[in-house]
């Protein structure tokens, strides 16, 4: 609104329309105004804020990187120090070790670091079975080595007690590809190939899963498997005598090591041959 002193009612100047209005011999001038104006204002505002959110995420990000770079380097520290125990504790067979790897949840020996790390939980556990289900792979035997890739046996024993009794109940063999044959014959059975057996069966495309029951007085048994031409893959499921899952003994023990605060987790692991 502008003030001025000329009693002319209205005018038109330089194509814009201004309207006036007299009032005790003063005249007030009110100016039409678009909305372009409050709109351009709108969207530089806009764009302000967008660039102010964005340099303040890329801000945020990169401390949370840093942050996890030196929470995991300590964790990864804590880790390698938990493997060295645990094989430690594995090759002296020191029972501190026989944390289950393969429970759900998994179960592992546990303490803490002090100091300035007392935060970070160290774990080691050592697992003498395998998961459970697990999938064995045989591939077409490769003429070129000595090793046979499209046989495998598996002892099913207590790794903790090889002379005593398995407390395996049953194993199931589900198909997965190709196709092979599967044998099962009491430990004392000096060549599994040839039997006697307690079971005896090919699989291949569409096979229904197959349950052996392992209960016989000894209750150690092999497990023979042998790939076809194309290979074989097959799920392997086991329970001991509560009913329970459980993983047959595996070929190798892998110790595991593992460093962890309420931020991240650091694994390492080493397989060793029985």
């Amino acid at each position: 609104m502008k003030h001025v002193t000329r009693n002319i009612l209205q005018e038109r100047s330089n194509g814009n329309r201004q309207n006036k209005f007299l009032l005790c011999d003063t005249c007030y001038v009110i100016h039409e105004q678009r909305g372009s104006t409050l709109i351009l204002t709108v969207l530089v505002m806009a764009t302000m804020l967008t660039s102010m959110y964005i340099m303040a995420n890329i801000s945020v990000r990169g401390i949370r990187q840093i942050f996890a770079s030196v929470s995991g380097e300590q964790a990864l520290l804590a880790a390698d120090a938990a493997l060295e125990h645990g094989l430690w504790a594995h090759l002296r067979e020191q029972g501190t070790v026989n944390g289950n790897c393969d429970q759900t949840p998994a179960e592992y020996e546990a303490f803490a670091l002090s100091g300035s790390l007392s935060d970070m939980s160290v774990k080691h556990c050592r697992s003498t079975l395998m998961t459970n289900p697990s999938d064995i792979i045989l591939v077409p035997d490769d003429q070129s080595t000595a090793a046979r890739e499209d046989l495998k046996e598996i002892y099913v024993t207590d790794p903790t007690n090889p002379d005593g009794p398995s407390n395996y109940s049953e194993v199931t063999f589900a198909w997965q590809a190709g196709s092979g044959n599967v044998k099962v014959c009491l430990w004392s059975v000096p060549d599994c190939d040839t039997g006697p057996w307690l079971a005896n069966f090919l699989q291949s495309s569409q096979s229904l899963p197959t349950t052996v029951l392992l209960n016989t007085a000894d209750d150690r048994y092999v497990i023979w498997l042998a790939g076809g031409p194309t290979g074989y893959t097959v799920m392997l499921s086991a329970e001991d005598e509560s009913g329970n899952g459980k993983g047959l003994p595996a070929e190798v023990v892998t110790v595991k090591g593992y460093g962890q605060d309420p931020n991240v987790t650091r694994l390492l692991d080493v397989k060793i041959r029985h």
